[in-house]
C-alpha cells in the first residue's frame, strides 16, 4: 500500500501543497524577535526534511541516481551556489552570510522537490489550484484586518499584514500568487474560473490596501511586459479583429 502511493507521487504532493501553501503562510510565533520568519523557515526545514527522506527511499529502491542526473536545471542551481558561497569574501558579517546560505540551500531544494513531484500537467493542475485557495484564505486575512480591525489575528496589528507583520511582506507574497492565480482563469472553466476570478478580485483589493509602491511599480510593469509581448505574438490576429469589429460597426450603423 505505502509503495503503491510512493510511486504514484500522491503521497509527495500532499505534503509539499500542504505544506507549503497551507502550513508556512500562516505559521506565527510571539516567542523570537522575529515572530514569522524564524518560525517558517523552521516549519519549512522540517518538510523538506521529510520529503528528503520520503524520496531517497523512493529513489533508492526506483531510479537510483536518476533524479539528480537526469534534472539540467540542477546544474544551474549548483552555479548559482558557488557564486553565493564566493561572495561570502566581501561579507562584512559572516553570521548574516552564513544564514542567507542557509536560505539558499531551502530555496534550491524547494526549486528540485518540485521538479520532481510536479512533472505532468495533472500535477501542475493540482498545485495551481491549491494556490488559489491558498490565495483566498491569505487574502481574506487582510480583508479582516482592513475593514473589521482584526488587531488579534496573529502577524498584523489592525492594518492588511496578513500573517507576515509587515505589509511590504505581505503585498509581496499576494504579487507572488498572481500568476497561479490567472493561469486558473485561462485555464480552468465554470466554478475553478468563478474562483480565480474571487481570487484575483481580493488579491488586488489587498495590494492597493497595502499602499507598497514597489508592488504597485512591479505590477504596472508586468502588465506592460504582458501586454507587449501578447501583441508581439498575437499582433496580427488582434488587428484583423479590430479591422473586423470595425468592419461590422460600419454595417450595423
Amino acid at each position: 500500500m505505502i509503495e503503491s502511493i510512493i510511486k504514484n507521487n500522491n503521497a509527495a504532493k500532499s505534503i509539499f501543497v500542504i505544506g507549503i501553501l497551507f502550513i508556512i503562510p500562516f505559521l506565527f510565533t510571539d516567542k523570537t524577535a522575529d515572530p514569522v520568519l524564524s518560525i517558517r523557515f523552521f516549519g519549512i526545514s522540517i518538510i523538506l526534511l521529510i520529503l528528503s527522506i520520503f524520496l531517497c527511499i523512493y529513489f533508492q529502491k526506483n531510479y537510483g541516481d536518476y533524479f539528480i542526473s537526469q534534472k539540467s536545471i540542477l546544474y544551474t542551481l549548483i552555479l548559482y551556489f558557488l557564486f553565493a558561497i564566493l561572495s561570502l569574501v566581501n561579507c562584512n558579517n559572516l553570521f548574516y552570510g552564513v544564514d542567507e546560505i542557509f536560505k539558499i540551500v531551502i530555496f534550491i531544494t524547494v526549486i528540485l522537490f518540485t521538479a520532481f513531484i510536479f512533472n505532468n500537467q495533472q500535477a501542475i493542475y493540482i498545485f495551481i489550484r491549491a494556490a488559489i485557495i491558498s490565495s483566498v484564505l491569505f487574502s481574506s486575512v487582510g480583508i479582516m484586518q482592513y475593514y473589521f480591525n482584526a488587531i488579534n489575528i496573529p502577524g498584523g496589528w489592525g492594518w492588511p499584514y496578513g500573517t507576515m507583520s509587515n505589509g511590504n511582506l505581505y503585498s509581496s507574497a499576494l504579487f507572488l500568487f498572481l500568476p497561479f492565480i490567472l493561469s486558473g482563469a485561462y485555464l480552468f472553466e465554470r466554478k475553478w474560473f468563478i474562483v480565480s476570478k474571487i481570487a484575483f478580485f481580493i488579491t488586488l483589493l489587498n495590494i492597493i490596501l497595502t499602499q507598497t509602491r514597489a508592488v504597485w511599480l512591479a505590477l504596472i510593469l508586468s502588465s506592460l511586459f504582458v501586454i507587449i509581448t501578447i501583441s508581439i505574438i498575437h499582433g496580427k490576429n488582434i488587428i484583423n479583429k479590430i479591422h473586423e469589429l470595425h468592419l461590422a460597426r460600419k454595417i450595423i450603423f
